[in-house]
């Protein structure tokens, strides 16, 4: 249990002298990274960078953790990649049917953290967009290639009751 702080010293003088007291004990001998250099330290330093990094090395998933608007305007951002993945039309009705009315909740709460300046999607042109998606992956069906020739070989091989002379 460390020692009380004296009334008549300063916080920073106290805790100076507690580090050189602990470094004289050979208590920061065996830390790992040992004489190795800091990293990112040439890099500009943000408030909050530490907390994403924290988060990527436990590799959290960053939506879960975001305020309810921040979150909603990544999904917002992301809707035309997760509908690519969904097969049918009704699919991507319903899913951005229900992300509408999620951010129409959002608007309608007090806002918690950030602003929320996520509007509400357009369902049509994302369709647009999928419907182009699906279309460019599908090819295109077979022409259809009967001919009058080739109505008249089957009308003849039924007539005949098996194969077509000739």
């Amino acid at each position: 249990m460390t020692e009380r702080k004296p009334r008549d010293m300063s916080v920073d003088d106290w805790v100076e002298g507690q580090i050189r007291r602990a470094e004289a004990g050979g208590a920061f001998e065996d830390l790992p990274g040992k004489g190795r250099p800091l990293t990112g330290l040439d890099r500009e330093l943000d408030p909050m960078s530490w907390v994403v990094a924290k988060l990527r090395a436990e590799n959290f998933d960053l939506l879960s953790v975001l305020p309810p608007q921040l979150a909603l305007a990544r999904e917002a951002e992301l809707v035309p990649e997760r509908v690519r993945t969904m097969r049918s039309e009704n699919a991507v009705r319903d899913y951005l049917a229900d992300l509408n009315q999620r951010i129409r909740l959002a608007h309608a709460r007090p806002a918690e953290g950030p602003p929320m300046r996520v509007k509400m999607l357009a369902i049509d042109p994302v369709l647009a967009e999928w419907r182009a998606y699906r279309a460019s992956l599908t090819p295109p069906p077979a022409p259809v290639q009967a001919t009058r020739e080739r109505r008249r070989l089957f009308r003849r091989r039924r007539r005949e009751g098996g194969r077509a002379a000739g």
